[in-house]
């Protein structure tokens, strides 16, 4: 990982960690699960985007549906428009770089919850003691946030 990577890895890790601390100040036990896992997708989105991999998933399936959507531009010529290639190239790295992201997020938060299992079940539990609790459950979330953030990236970087 050269230093502009790692300078923005460093941001989107932080700041991802800072939104999940955030959200795990709702003092309901198990939305923490829901906001980490956003938090994480979203991140997970963002690494790629670093590493220049989402591009690259999104291009083989954009060649796949765009083989397809020839098949159908042949049967209804004219409703198409004529940047198609385009429009759907662009839609499939799209999709297909959120639902790949959506696999590793899950992943990765299973790995940390699977690693630091008291961690997490203090996470949550301790959202029902008022004040304190939803500060420490908060903390616990920007660290585990944190730590599968550089686990992210390192993988990331070992597949670049």
């Amino acid at each position: 990982m050269n230093s502009a990577q790692k300078s923005a890895c460093h941001k989107i890790i932080h700041s991802a960690a800072a939104a999940a601390a955030a959200g795990n100040l709702v003092p309901v036990p198990g939305t923490g699960f829901a906001v980490d896992m956003g938090v994480m997708v979203a991140m997970v989105m963002s690494l790629a985007r670093v590493f220049k991999l989402d591009s690259r998933a999104g291009a083989a399936e954009s060649k796949k549906r765009a083989k397809k959507m020839k098949k159908v531009k042949d049967s209804i010529q004219k409703q198409l428009p004529e940047n198609w290639k385009k429009h759907v190239a662009k839609e499939s790295a799209k999709i297909i770089s959120k639902k790949i992201a959506r696999e590793i997020a899950m992943t990765a938060l299973k790995k940390q919850i699977a690693a630091q299992p008291i961690r997490y079940i203090t996470k949550e539990t301790a959202k029902s003691v008022p004040i304190l609790g939803t500060i420490l459950s908060s903390a616990i979330s920007a660290g585990l946030i944190e730590d599968a953030g550089w686990r992210v990236a390192a993988d990331f970087d070992r597949s670049s």
